[in-house]
């Protein structure tokens, strides 16, 4: 699971004040006002950048798709239980990661507090193990606090395995450790752990993605790997049934972020360089190929890439704001329709747009998010996992799902039928008051005066870059007429008479 870094990127007021008649100053006997300037602020993000949870504050929750151990946070389960459109978990505004797994589903809050649910209490990726309030018994259905920890950063989640990250470079694990994620803990055995357990070794881990194997990467830019190997997806240039304990990635110190899903792995470079690894069958390396590969093997030729995740298939968003993907084009995962000139085995745009600048996804489905803050999601649709209001089929274009007003981030790829979003679905309105006062001399006719209002864009957190910026629209001028037309109101003490005029600025 990777984080979408935040811009902060607002619409920035500037105000002229044009008056098409001219004014003789004179006997204060009437005020002409200008108020109540209705401002909607639409943060809006940078391309997914894989780094640990650095916002101070979240947004809110929505979940949707398969319910039946209550991975929707909802606090019912079971079959009949989907959602069929995102759906909002709680109340709370302060969520700020989001992972999804076929064992359930892991959030962080601002306040660095971890919480999970979708799965028997006893589930060991619940992480419940010394809660005293665990009664051991039926499913967790609403978010769940794992223990009382507040410090940390950075949350991922795969299969039944959990990984999060302190603010000291910590990182911790628990979860299944047996069968096909045998050894995906880190601890150098096959035991679950059912409280968070410190992965030793190093102490300045940024990122991970975990699973039936596990990746991670330090902040020294190293790539680390364990878990499941016996298709060489953990990189190592070996073939065995496990590793149990982290081993570096020899290609290399300056990866950035890293995506496993089962049997294959992929990984971009802080070169933008892409690389994948794994089982290769079915062409899910998107390498033109059908041979596995037991080393990172570079795809394609560009250095533009910004983030990827892996499902049978690598589906990969660049800084132009593209997303292609290769892989096994079943269930319509690939979101484009392969042919003889664009291979399922090889990399290929899905559609033709250019304004992409987030992805998430889980077993088979994607969701997108594009620079307009618009919804959009591809793939299997079995339980209702895209959000367009119908279950089953799949979908083999993105299908837009829903008008957003700002994201935090998605849910990667953990093998999940559900997804999950950070996001508002309305605007955030900000009633500002702007207020010109013009005096006339009593008995003079009301004049004609228009008040322009022009925006520009600014982002306040150092990210005031043309890629941050272009993810703004264009607002143009707007103007305020006051004339005999205006809105009166007389003050029964005073006398004074007061025209009004208001705009919705965004």
């Amino acid at each position: 699971m990777r984080q979408v870094r935040q811009s902060s990127t607002h619409q920035k007021l500037n105000r002229s004040f044009q008056a098409k008649s001219s004014l003789q100053k004179g006997i204060a006997v009437c005020t002409i006002a200008l108020v109540a300037v209705a401002l909607s602020f639409l943060p809006v993000f940078e391309a997914a950048i894989p780094e640990a949870a650095a916002a101070t504050a979240g947004t809110y929750l929505y979940t949707w798709g398969n319910n039946d151990n209550g991975q929707l946070g909802q606090g019912d389960s079971g079959a009949g239980t989907e959602r069929l459109i995102p759906t909002r978990v709680g109340t709370e505004d302060n969520w700020i990661q989001v992972a999804t797994a076929a064992g359930g589903a892991l959030a962080l809050n601002a306040e660095g507090h971890i919480y999970t649910w979708g799965a028997a209490w006893t589930a060991p990726q619940m992480g419940q193990g010394d809660n005293p309030d665990n009664p051991g018994t039926g499913l967790i259905t609403v978010p769940t606090r794992v223990g009382d920890r507040d410090n940390w950063v950075f949350v991922a989640f795969g299969g039944a395995t959990t990984a999060a990250i302190n603010d000291q470079g910590h990182l911790y694990m628990w979860g299944s450790n047996s069968g096909l994620q045998s050894g995906a803990l880190g601890q150098g055995d096959t035991a679950p752990r059912n409280i968070p357990t410190r992965v030793p070794g190093n102490q300045n881990w940024t990122s991970a993605s975990v699973g039936q194997l596990s990746l991670a990467i330090t902040a020294d830019g190293y790539l680390y790997s364990w878990g499941r190997n016996d298709f060489g997806q953990l990189g190592q240039g070996t073939i065995t049934p496990f590793e149990s304990t982290p081993a570096r990635v020899s290609i290399g110190n300056n990866w950035k972020l890293a995506s496993e899903h089962g049997e294959i792995a992929a990984a971009i470079n802080k070169s933008g360089e892409l690389f994948a690894w794994g089982r290769n069958h079915s062409g899910q390396l998107a390498l033109g190929d059908y041979s596995d590969r037991n080393v990172p093997t570079r795809v394609g030729t560009e250095a533009n890439w910004v983030d990827v995740v892996t499902m049978a298939a690598v589906i990969a968003l660049n800084s132009d704001g593209e997303i292609w993907s290769g892989g096994v084009s079943s269930l319509g995962r690939l979101g484009r329709i392969p042919d003889a000139a664009n291979p399922a085995n090889l990399l290929g745009q899905v559609g033709d747009a250019d304004n992409w600048i987030a992805l998430g996804g889980g077993n088979g489905h994607i969701i997108a998010m594009n620079a307009n803050l618009e919804l959009y999601a591809w793939g299997s649709n079995g339980s209702g996992q895209l959000g367009i209001g119908e279950i089953g089929g799949f979908r083999d274009a993105p299908e837009f799902v829903l008008q957003s007003y700002a994201l935090v981030g998605f849910s990667q790829t953990g093998a999940g039928f559900h997804s999950m979003a950070l996001m508002r679905t309305t605007p955030i309105e900000i009633e500002s008051d702007i207020t010109k006062q013009l005096i006339k001399p009593l008995g003079t006719p009301i004049p004609n005066l228009e008040f322009t209002f022009s925006v520009t864009k600014h982002s306040f957190n150092g990210t005031n870059t043309a890629s941050a910026l272009a993810q703004l629209p264009d607002i143009p001028a707007r103007t305020i007429t006051i004339d005999n037309t205006s809105t009166v109101t007389t003050s029964a003490t005073s006398g004074i008479t007061t025209l009004t005029a208001s705009t919705d600025l965004l």
